[in-house]
Parts: structure tokens; C-alpha cells; sequence
């Protein structure tokens, strides 16, 4: 009593023997260690995993190109196919049949009938298909309708030969694709002896017009089966008043 006390406050545990904020640092450190030591193993194993990968891609592409070569392959050769198959058609037909080209103008394929129609020796030939038109713009014409309906049945056409032998044609085409080309496969008729008979016909009948009307007697064709009156002469159309006309 009556002397100065000094009170001090002691951990239960004892003192730490760190400072403060030395733990801390500690784990930080810890971390940091850890972090480079992974970033050390993915440099060490990242050219290996990108190196699997490149072989990886590689092998997919490298299989990638081989289906796609096999396709074009058998594409190919599917249209090889087909193409011999029309070539083999049109010389198995006994009438007139090209294949010409739509934008050059060229002649592609042509069988015997048509060799013989123009007057060519081979195929080799007949190489501008514009040059058997005898009128140019009709196949201008024939391309129109082509590409207007897809196809083209009966069209008149007035063609030449090679000797410039002319001579009247029903064609016929559709389109195609031949040696890789759009196309059109062309059939033809030559109709030149129908087309003079029917010019003959014409002009038959012309002349028995005239005779009929010079006639100074009044006559009438009717059919028989129902009388109607299909002409007068001018004599007759005199005699009933109707006039010259």
C-alpha cells in the first residue's frame, strides 16, 4: 500500500513469435510459388498439347480431302457416264441429232444422220452451229423459247449445209450439260419435201381458184354431206346479186 502498480495483460497462449502481417505475406508467397510452378508445367506441356492438337487437325483435313477427292471422283465419273450414255443414244437414233453449246455457239457433239443432213465428214467439223441457220435470228429465237419453257417441240426452222444446200427443219431440244458446257440437244427433221409439197398444194389450189372464177358459167362447191356452200364463183355471185367480191 501507499507504492505505484504496474498491471500488464498476457495472451493465454503465449506470444506469437511472428509479427503482425507476417502470415499473411506468407501465403501470398505460397500462392505465388504455386502459380508459377503451373505456369512453369503449361509452358513445358503447352507445345505438346498444341503440337497434338495441329496433328489432330491435320488428320481431320488430311481425311476431309480424301472424301471430298473420292466424291469429285465418282461425280466425275458418274458424269463421264452419262455423257458416253447420250453420245451412245444419239448414234443409236436414225435421225438427226447435235449438241450444241448455248453461250459459244459450238457444235459439241453430232451423230451420222446429222453429219450426212449437213453435209460434213466428222464431227470435228461442225464446229459453229450458228452457220447452219440460213435465217441467223431464228436461233435466237430457238434459244428464247428454250429458255422461256424448257424445252422446245416443232419449231421451223430454215437451215443449210455446209454446200449451202438449203432445206426447211422441225427442231426439237432440250438442255443440258455435255464435256461441262450448258448445252442443247437438238433434234432435227427435214421436212424440205413436205414444205414443197405443201407450197405445190398452195399454189394448186391458187390456179383452180383462178379457173374456177374465170369460169363464165355459175357454179358452187357444197359439202355433201350437209349442202352447205363452201364457194361461188364470180358468175354465180353475178347471178345472185352478191357482187364480184
Amino acid at each position: 500500500p501507499g507504492a505505484a502498480w504496474v498491471v500488464a495483460a498476457l495472451p493465454r497462449d503465449g506470444w506469437s513469435t511472428t509479427f503482425p502481417g507476417q502470415a499473411g505475406q506468407r501465403s501470398i508467397a505460397a500462392l505465388v510459388i504455386a502459380m508459377i510452378l503451373l505456369g512453369i508445367g503449361l509452358f513445358i506441356r503447352y507445345p505438346l498439347i498444341l503440337q497434338d492438337r495441329v496433328r489432330r487437325a491435320t488428320r481431320e483435313l488430311e481425311m476431309g480431302k480424301a472424301q471430298l477427292e473420292r466424291r469429285v471422283e465418282e461425280r466425275t465419273a458418274a458424269l463421264r457416264e452419262s455423257e458416253q450414255r447420250i453420245r451412245n443414244l444419239m448414234d443409236a437414233v436414225p435421225f438427226p441429232m447435235v449438241v450444241t453449246g448455248i453461250q459459244e455457239e459450238e457444235c459439241l457433239y453430232a451423230n451420222q444422220p446429222a453429219l450426212a443432213l449437213f453435209e460434213e465428214t466428222s464431227a470435228d467439223q461442225v464446229n459453229i452451229s450458228r452457220k447452219y441457220y440460213a435465217l441467223p435470228e431464228q436461233r435466237q429465237e430457238l434459244l428464247g423459247l428454250l429458255q422461256r419453257d424448257g424445252r422446245v417441240t416443232g419449231f421451223e426452222v430454215a437451215l443449210k449445209s455446209s454446200k449451202d444446200k438449203h432445206f426447211w427443219a422441225l427442231v426439237s431440244a432440250v438442255p443440258l450439260v455435255l464435256d461441262g458446257k450448258e448445252a442443247m440437244l437438238v433434234a432435227v427433221a427435214d421436212i424440205t419435201e413436205r414444205k414443197t409439197m405443201e407450197v405445190a398444194l398452195a399454189e394448186s389450189e391458187r390456179v383452180l381458184r383462178t379457173i374456177f372464177d374465170s369460169v363464165p358459167t355459175p357454179m358452187t362447191i357444197s359439202r355433201r354431206s350437209d349442202g352447205v356452200v363452201l364457194r361461188v364463183n364470180a358468175a354465180s355471185r353475178r347471178l345472185s346479186g352478191l357482187g364480184d367480191e
